[in-house]
């Protein structure tokens, strides 16, 4: 069956852009994160980033799945 349709369906300019750069910004992250990890002393670093962006990128949707 099919589900039902009480959620509206928007998309605001502001959310629209927010999900492009976030994207954008994501998919360099793991282009130039081999590189830059080589030049860091020690590979923690590189997992707190990715561990920092997550918890921002979730904060970000969480705000965004809120807001009016």
């Amino acid at each position: 069956g099919e589900a039902p349709h009480d959620l509206p369906r928007r998309l605001t300019l502001f959310a629209a852009t927010t999900v492009v750069i976030g994207s954008i910004i994501g998919s360099g992250i793991f282009k130039k994160a081999g590189g830059i990890a080589l030049l860091l002393p020690d590979p923690w670093i590189v997992l707190g980033a990715f561990v920092w962006w997550t918890i921002c990128q979730s904060v970000a949707n969480i705000l965004l799945a809120i807001e009016d």
